[in-house]
């Protein structure tokens, strides 16, 4: 005999299925989905600080010369470079949070200076001594005032951000060929480290041309890794 097959009632109890512990969006994907992000300050070590958080082993750090670490704090300098293997485009938006910074001294959380053959300069230097300056191909342009500790970024056409929103107003320019790779804790200068930063770093992101956030979304990932 071929049994009849059972059917739900609503005396029945039905298997909701719980939600997930810890379901909050991460930081990281407050927006479009990022090419890469890090974040040192509240890894579980100073290995898994440079693990790339979006897609594992695929844009991992690679220490130049390797920086401090806490947890409490995140990569600390002087001295130190960190490789993303990454080259940025001229459409690409890219976040960095760091501390410690000396109004007037001068060092990049993160960047890069290409002068082969032409100029092809990307980051922002936060403590220069005329403000946060921001680099975009071959232009650059001050905001004041400086910041010793935030969140920084470069966008599309060189726009700079400050805590997630744009500051100033860049002066054009264009993006003169191909970049070199980005640097975090100092700026990549044909190969090598200059410019490191003295204090810390705590957390990076970086959308590709083809994914770039609104400006909304950018404010709302920023607000975020400040609250890291």
């Amino acid at each position: 005999m071929v049994s009849s097959p059972s059917i739900l009632t609503f005396d029945q109890p039905v298997c909701i299925l719980p939600r997930p512990v810890g379901g909050a969006v991460p930081w990281y994907l407050l927006g479009p989905v990022p090419l890469f992000a890090h974040q040192a300050k509240g890894a579980a070590s100073q290995a898994a600080s440079y693990i790339d958080l979006v897609t594992p082993g695929t844009n991992d750090l690679t220490p130049g010369v390797a920086p401090g670490w806490t947890a409490l704090g995140g990569w600390s300098g002087p001295g130190a470079d960190l490789r993303t293997g990454y080259v940025p485009g001229d459409g690409d938006v890219y976040l960095v949070r760091y501390a410690g910074g000396v109004l007037a001294a001068g060092g990049w959380p993160a960047g890069f200076i290409r002068t082969a053959g032409w100029v092809n300069v990307y980051g922002a230097a936060p403590c220069e001594p005329g403000g946060i300056q921001y680099y975009w191909g071959n232009a650059n342009y001050f905001a004041v005032p400086g910041l010793v500790a935030g969140v920084v970024g470069i966008g599309a056409a060189g726009q700079g951000y400050r805590a997630g929103a744009p500051d100033g107003v860049p002066p054009g320019g264009a993006w003169p060929g191909a970049g070199i790779e980005l640097f975090i804790m100092a700026a990549n200068l044909d190969g090598g480290a200059t410019g490191q930063w003295a204090g810390t770093v705590q957390a990076d992101i970086l959308w590709p041309a083809a994914s770039a956030p609104t400006n909304a979304q950018i404010l709302t990932v920023a607000t975020a890794m400040l609250a890291l």
